[in-house]
Formats: C-alpha cells, structure tokens, sequence
C-alpha cells in the first residue's frame, strides 16, 4: 500500500499518471482524478518466494492463499 501511495504522490505531483486499484481512491489528493477503465483486463497476480525460506508464517501464508 505505502508504494501506491508513493504512486498517488508522483502523480499529484504532476510527475505523470498511473494504475492503481479502486481501492486507492479513498486517498483523496486535491491534485489527482481517478478515472475507471472500461472494459479494463484483469491483471494476474502471482506469489514467488525462496524454497530456502524458513520463515513459520509462509506455510500459514500459503495455505491462506489456497484457500481462495
């Protein structure tokens, strides 16, 4: 979230324009409009971690995003 927010802050800035998630519209810069994409395609989004991570919440993790 803290990117997209860096994003917003770029664009507010006048430094160009950007994709973010509807979400982002809660945001409310004075300097920035969202507008809605018609007919936009949907974005894959992929998990990638190391096999060498030990980390006990990546299991939990994993199993979460099974779950959908």
């Amino acid at each position: 979230m803290q990117l997209q927010q860096t994003v917003l802050s770029l664009v507010d800035e006048g430094a160009g324009i950007a994709l973010v998630p509807t979400s982002m519209r809660k945001a409310q810069l004075a300097g920035v409009v969202f507008r809605r994409l018609v007919d936009a395609p949907l974005i894959e989004q992929v998990l990638v971690w190391s096999t060498a991570n030990r980390n006990p919440c990546l299991a939990r993790f994993l199993d979460l995003t099974q779950a959908r």
